[in-house]
């Protein structure tokens, strides 16, 4: 697997310098950028250029400016390689990134982005707004509450200034105090230190109510993603990928995410992706079904319906053609981990742990794991599995034959980007005969223990379980 490591600019070989400028020209247009000499061997004193190396070629660029007198710093500018975009490089480069300035004392990172429900703004160019602004906020990044910020445009035809939105995303604990007057002097740090400005120069510009991470109005983008939608979807190349998105909740099962989730699978095949992604948000993969979601008493009916929705993701797993890989860390457990091993492939983090805990909680499996799991593992450590419930790390599961790689935490998105890109570039037809291959032997059997599992789960509901439970 590639090392990747960030390197100051100035360190960088003559040929080095000649492919980072590459990746910086190619990634924003003239009108946003300046010379790449101004931001690398003639920067500002104090001003950062950081490139992300990879056995020893440089694949992405980041240049930063400290807002001076706070202890926050000003991102200019956020690029990866053009040719390497879909391999996880972005969030490598954030994640390196942002632990280098931590270190290095800083507690906040600031910069602005294009704003997407700009009037003016054509369809395709608002929607890499957006997928830009969602990057960002998959990282812990929020839109700052303000309203009326803009920027100096630096291109010699341009005038006036441009409307933009304003991101932060903390460094540390410290960074975000939960008031008005902390979003204030942000936008007049960034206006006194980054563009230089005297406050009686400074734009109009006003605080808004509400959750400073709110979604910016879209104007007939069409999204599958944002804080209010429990499952997010991108298509980059082919690979389409799909995120649990209840991070709150460890992205803990409720009807929404179920339903979801499987008309995303179907999203990606309509799409003509050839390899999805699945990964979770936040601190885990998933958790299983949300226990603490206030619900009223379910009918025997509405279990079962809920169930087969639960179901119906394992299925529309095995209708689309191509490779569906699970990228799992932190907790994979009930209906986490029937999501995980449904998949074709599973690449997990060294931090994974999975389990089948619905015995212990008066639940019944669902997802065609009492017929998959036995298929994996055998049925006698499938039965200690299910009935136990006990939880097992990654380095298990691999030797149990559940996962097909254990990545270094942190790092099973981009192990699952490297797999889904050697996928995308086999024989679509080929790959779906062998799928098909593979999956059919299973299928026949399956669905009568699927419809096991649901009159199994309705006995869980019925008089007689209650009954059972006092």
């Amino acid at each position: 697997m590639t090392s990747y490591s960030l390197e100051p600019a100035e360190t960088l070989s003559p040929a080095a310098m000649t492919v980072l400028r590459r990746i910086y020209e190619e990634g924003f247009p003239p009108h946003q950028r300046v010379g790449f000499a101004a931001v690398t061997v003639r920067r500002e004193p104090g001003e950062l250029a950081l490139a992300l190396v990879g056995d020893g070629r440089p694949c992405g660029f980041a240049m930063l400016r400290p807002l001076m007198s706070t202890s926050w710093i000003y991102l200019r500018y956020f690029v990866v390689d053009e040719s390497q975009r879909g391999q996880g490089l972005g969030g490598l480069l954030w994640e390196q990134l942002t632990v280098r300035l931590r270190d290095a004392g800083f507690t906040l990172l600031v910069w602005d982005v294009e704003d997407p429900h700009e009037p003016d703004s054509e369809p395709a160019a608002a929607a890499l707004r957006l997928r830009r602004i969602r990057f960002y906020q998959r990282h812990g990044a929020s839109l700052l509450p303000v309203t009326g910020y803009r920027a100096p445009h630096a291109a010699p035809e341009s005038s006036g200034w441009s409307p933009m939105l304003l991101m932060t995303a903390p460094l540390s604990g410290r960074a975000a105090p939960p008031d008005s007057g902390w979003a204030r002097a942000i936008v007049e740090a960034v206006y006194r230190f980054r563009w230089q400005l005297d406050p009686e120069q400074f734009p109009v510009f006003s605080l808004h109510a509400g959750d400073p991470a709110r979604r910016p109005p879209t104007r007939g983008v069409k999204r599958a993603e944002g804080p209010d939608v429990v499952v997010e979807y991108e298509l980059a190349d082919a690979v389409a990928r799909i995120y649990l998105n209840r991070p709150h909740r460890l992205n803990a099962v409720v009807p929404e995410l179920a339903a979801g989730l499987a008309e995303s699978i179907a999203r990606a095949g309509r799409d003509g992706a050839r390899v999805i992604v699945l990964a979770g948000r936040g601190r885990a993969f998933c958790s299983g079904h949300d226990l603490k979601q206030e619900v009223p008493p379910e009918t025997v009916l509405a279990t079962r319906r809920r169930v087969e929705q639960i179901q119906e993701v394992t299925r529309a797993i095995r209708r689309f053609p191509g490779p569906v890989i699970a990228a799992v860390h932190g907790y994979a457990l009930g209906a986490g981990c029937e999501f995980a091993l449904g998949c074709d492939l599973v690449v997990a983090a060294g931090d994974a742990q999975f389990g089948f805990p619905e015995v212990s909680v008066g639940l019944s499996v669902t997802g065609g794991i009492s017929r998959l799991l036995p298929l994996l593992v055998g049925p006698v450590r499938a039965k200690e599995m299910l009935l136990l419930g006990d939880r097992f790390g990654a380095d298990r599961a691999l030797e149990l034959g559940l996962v097909n790689r254990v990545a270094a935490a942190g790092q099973h998105e981009q192990a699952a980007a490297e797999l889904a890109a050697r996928l995308r570039d086999q024989s679509p037809l080929a790959l779906a005969l062998a799928k098909q291959a593979l999956d059919r032997g299973a299928e026949c059997a399956l669905e009568e223990a699927m419809a096991a599992e649901v009159d199994f789960a309705a006995l869980t509901v019925a008089p007689a379980a209650a009954g059972d439970e006092r």
